[in-house]
């Protein structure tokens, strides 16, 4: 994989990731929306709601694998 100017490099304990300058703006909305949801699951879970209930109510995993 190639790395230019001005492409976002993101890492952690789990890894690197590479996001090119020129899809920074999609991925930024993407993650933006993962996090809300997982905001939204933790709340259920907090409600009293199973992990399988929260997942199934909110659609995570077909967010997840959505084609773009």
């Amino acid at each position: 994989m190639q790395v230019h100017p001005g492409d976002l490099v993101i890492a952690d304990g789990s890894g690197v990731v590479v996001i090119p300058r020129s899809q920074e703006e999609e991925v930024v909305k993407e993650a933006e929306a993962v996090t809300a949801t997982e905001a939204r699951m933790a709340d259920g879970i907090r409600q009293g709601m199973s992990v399988l209930e929260v997942l199934e109510k909110l659609g995570y995993e077909a967010m997840l694998t959505k084609d773009k």
